[in-house]
This record gives structure tokens, C-alpha cells and sequence, in this order.
């Protein structure tokens, strides 16, 4: 079998056993909406590393498609962790910008994937942007990573610190694949190939996030600096 292969292979046990962790962990009545989020960033990553193991087995042109609007999803429900997280004390007046951007960067890749697959004049036109819309996303992401941290208080960031690296896994990660597209028009084919696998390194650190932040019942203390 393939690196990539592995890689796609190692995100599916990962995330899945994150998951079946976090999903045996919600109640209905615990009312946590921030937990019930990350389950489902995990269980959109699972699929989204089942359908890139499919395509590298043979699933096909279906499989592709279906992975890439699992990751545009996934990053979507990322995004909106990071945003409830950010939503009280200090951070709400942070929040609504980073909101407005986050929804935009979603919003234009969505537009541009359904244009692309839609086909006609529009697609050609749009596939230009393709690689700035993919970049905005994690550059979002880790705006809303420093925010984070930097508006926690002293006493609550050794809860921040493995959500915050672990956001920062993926973030980092795909801004240095995107942004070498943008610059010079091509996918770094071997930092394709371990995405999965670099992604699936966050994992761990979000069971350890999630069990440092009991049930996620509240948010995090932020500072009233």
C-alpha cells in the first residue's frame, strides 16, 4: 500500500476512536452545545478520512467529491467551535468580526465548489480563486487560535494549550499547502500525501482538550483584559 494510503488510514483510526470517545461522553441533558460540536468535527473528520482512504482504493471521481465537501464541512464546524468558544466575556467583542470572516471564507469556497461542479462560463472563471478561498480558511482559523489563547486567563490556559496546538496542527498545516499553490500554481504532492496523517495528530490533543474541559458545560474563563 501507498503512503498515502497509511496517511488516510491513520486519520480514519484517529478520529474515529476521538469520536466514539467523545459521542459516548454526550448526554442530551447535559446541554452542551460546544461538546456536541467537537463530535461532530470528529465525526465529519472520520468520514472525510473514510472517503480519501475509498478514492486512494479505487472508489473513484464520487469518492473525491464526497471527501472534499466532508473537509469544507468539517472546517466549517471547526470554525464555529473556535467562534462558541470565543463567545463570552472578553472574547464576544472579538467574536463578531472573526465571525463575519470565518462565514465569508466558508461561504465563497462553497460557492466556488458548487460553480465548479455545476460547470459552464462561471467555473472557469471562479477556478482562479480557488487557492485564495482554500487559504482564507485556515488563515481564519488561526486568528480565532490566537484569540483564544490570548484572551484565556493565567489560570484556565493549561486547558487552552492542547486545544489551542491542536487547532494550530491544522491550521499551520494547510496554510503551508495552500499557500504554496497560490504562489507558485501546484500542490506540493508530498505534503499532500501525509495531510491526512498530520491532521490526525490533533486528535490526541482534542481527547486531551475534552477531558480537561469537564463536559463542556461552560466556556473557557477568558481574561477581563
Amino acid at each position: 500500500m501507498s503512503l498515502a494510503t497509511y496517511s488516510h488510514a491513520f486519520a480514519v483510526i484517529a478520529y474515529g476512536a476521538l469520536a466514539v470517545t467523545l459521542v459516548h461522553r454526550w448526554q442530551p441533558t447535559s446541554r452542551s452545545p460546544a461538546l456536541a460540536l467537537l463530535t461532530v468535527c470528529a465525526l465529519l473528520s472520520t468520514g472525510w478520512g473514510g472517503f480519501n482512504l475509498w478514492a486512494q482504493l479505487g472508489g473513484g471521481n464520487r469518492s473525491v467529491a464526497l471527501a472534499s465537501v466532508l473537509d469544507l464541512a468539517r472546517y466549517a464546524a471547526l470554525l464555529g467551535f473556535a467562534l462558541l468558544l470565543l463567545g463570552s466575556g472578553a472574547g464576544r467583542r472579538r467574536r463578531m468580526p472573526l465571525a463575519v470572516m470565518a462565514l465569508v471564507a466558508v461561504g465563497a469556497l462553497t460557492i466556488i465548489v458548487v460553480a465548479r461542479a455545476s460547470g459552464g462560463s462561471a467555473a472557469a472563471w471562479l477556478a482562479g480563486y480557488v487557492p485564495l478561498a482554500s487559504l482564507a480558511l485556515p488563515v481564519v482559523g488561526m486568528l480565532l487560535v490566537e484569540q483564544l489563547y490570548r484572551s484565556s486567563a493565567e489560570g484556565s490556559r493549561w486547558r487552552m494549550k492542547p486545544l489551542c496546538l491542536a487547532l494550530a496542527i491544522l491550521f499551520i498545516y494547510d496554510i503551508f499547502i495552500h499557500s504554496g499553490v497560490l504562489l507558485f500554481g501546484r500542490f506540493d504532492t508530498d505534503a499532500l500525501t501525509v495531510r491526512s496523517a498530520a491532521h490526525a495528530l490533533a486528535a490526541p490533543l482534542l481527547y486531551i482538550a475534552s477531558q480537561r474541559q469537564a463536559h463542556w458545560s461552560a466556556p473557557f474563563q477568558l481574561s477581563r483584559d
